[in-house]
Formats: structure tokens, sequence, C-alpha cells
């Protein structure tokens, strides 16, 4: 199970999705960026049609 990002404050969620504030911290734009490339590859399903995230 993942974490809950250090920046989630930063997070905010719009129709399309989740942004982060355009004045958030460096650190905190790359931990969004790596975080939604490790859900974007752990979000497939397995043989049952559950999806885990690793």
């Amino acid at each position: 199970m993942l974490d809950i990002p250090k920046g989630y404050k930063y997070w905010h969620y719009t129709d399309s999705g989740a942004v982060i504030e355009k004045n958030a911290p460096n650190w905190v734009k790359e931990e969004f960026d790596e975080y939604q490339k490790t859900m974007n590859q752990s979000c497939k399903p397995n043989e049952n049609g559950i999806i885990k995230y690793i």
C-alpha cells in the first residue's frame, strides 16, 4: 500500500483529476510526478479484476 505523500496538502482535485498548486515547492512537484507514475504503473487488475496499489 502506498503511503500518503508528504506534500499532499498541496494537492487539489478537479474534474480531470489531481493537480498541485502552482506555488508548491519543487520537491512536492517531483513527489507528485513520481506518485502519479507509480499509480499509473501499478493500477493493472489481477486475474480476478482487482486492482491493488503497491
